[in-house]
């Protein structure tokens, strides 16, 4: 099995967007609003088809997409 590698599991672009996208909603003043943020942003791009197939045109992660 090979070493864990960053680049090459999707899930980790996931989280870099959630960090970079997330907190636009409103400011965080406390860990709820944190919680509330997340939550928001996961869900609405859970039903943006096209935010989750870009996580797949990588060229790193296209090994996962399926085709």
């Amino acid at each position: 099995m090979p070493v864990y590698s960053r680049e090459l599991n999707p899930q980790e672009l996931v989280n870099q967007d959630v960090k970079a996208n997330a907190c636009l909603f409103k400011p965080v003043r406390c860990v709820n609003d944190l919680f509330i943020n997340i939550r928001l942003y996961l869900t609405k791009a859970q039903f943006n088809e096209f935010k989750i197939m870009d996580f797949f045109k990588k060229n790193e992660t296209k090994y996962a997409a399926w085709e």
